[in-house]
């Protein structure tokens, strides 16, 4: 896990107050750009005990067909909800410690064709700031983005430092974070989550789904799996499928656990991983949880 010095600010901000921010996605207006800023205080680079501005902006684009939507967050979390609209409508809220670091936020939102992109960047330098007795740097700046698309967009999401969180999509998805959790529900088609350290949860899936923790957070997945590759770092793995599920794991670890599934052991295991066999075997599922790590199996609905 990263260090003090290496902390961000989305969490040293969110460490010191919680801004509510009224009115959800679904409850705003679909409309042109819409931007309202709130100043709290003044300060100067040091941390102190209160968020200093909030700069909120709403956007909405009519798409058609199939569209894709990129996002690029320098940093901060991403929620994407599914709805049955032909519009992608985005919430955009800015967070800064102070003026300078509000004006260093630049927001960027575009429509080609069916395609929607949003970019977010940061044109400021890290400064030091205080949390209680500890000393960090951090850049002082995020942006939390709430979006709603059509069920059956794809999705490129990026975010440097920040959760991403899906739900009820069913496209082609690529998320990626450089530090945080990764939720997918309700979801179907394919989907690719990577993280460099977190829990990466894909649950009531539906189709082809690829997992990569580079830390030590796991991979818990849960449905009805076409494929299937989960990697951890050192965290844990859980698999939960549907009773009557056929398919082989195909693991690097010794410790393996399981609830309620018929699995049996392949008596010749493939170089440096065991093959087990859920029911009579099927196409392989890879799960690899790293050193020390432990692969849980379920029986879907068990608790």
């Amino acid at each position: 896990m990263k260090q003090l010095n290496l902390l961000t600010s989305t969490a040293l901000l969110a460490g010191i107050a919680t801004v509510a921010c009224a009115g959800r996605l679904n409850s705003m207006p679909v409309g042109p750009s819409n931007r309202n800023t709130v100043s709290k205080s003044e300060a100067g680079t040091e941390m102190t005990n209160n968020l200093e501005l909030t700069e909120r902006e709403t956007r909405s684009f009519a798409v058609s067909g199939t569209p894709r939507i990129k996002v690029d967050n320098f940093e901060g979390s991403i929620t994407v909800r599914a709805w049955d609209q032909q519009q992608v409508s985005f919430v955009a809220v800015k967070q800064a410690i102070d003026k300078q670091a509000m004006s260093d936020i630049r927001l960027q939102a575009e429509q080609q064709g069916a395609n929607v992109f949003v970019t977010t960047k940061f044109s400021g330098p890290e400064r030091k700031m205080k949390l209680g007795g500890n000393t960090a740097f951090s850049k002082g700046a995020y942006v939390e983005l709430e979006i709603n698309v059509p069920r059956d967009a794809d999705l490129s999401l990026f975010t440097g430092d920040g959760p991403l969180s899906i739900t009820g999509v069913g496209g082609e998805v690529s998320l990626r974070t450089g530090d945080g959790t990764i939720d997918v529900r309700d979801g179907r088609g394919r989907v690719s989550a990577n993280t460099n350290d977190g829990l990466i949860r894909i649950l009531n899936f539906d189709g082809e789904a690829e997992a990569t923790d580079m830390g030590d957070g796991g991979v818990n997945a849960e449905g009805r799996f076409a494929k299937l590759s989960a990697t951890s770092g050192g965290g844990p793995i859980s698999l939960s499928l549907p009773a009557g599920s056929n398919v082989t794991i195909e693991t690097d670890t010794a410790n393996v656990k399981n609830e309620g599934l018929a699995v049996t052991e392949e008596t010749h295991p493939t170089r440096n991983a065991r093959r087990l066999k859920i029911g009579s075997g099927g196409s392989v599922f890879s799960l690899r949880p790293g050193p020390g790590g432990q692969v849980t199996l379920r029986r879907l609905g068990s608790t």
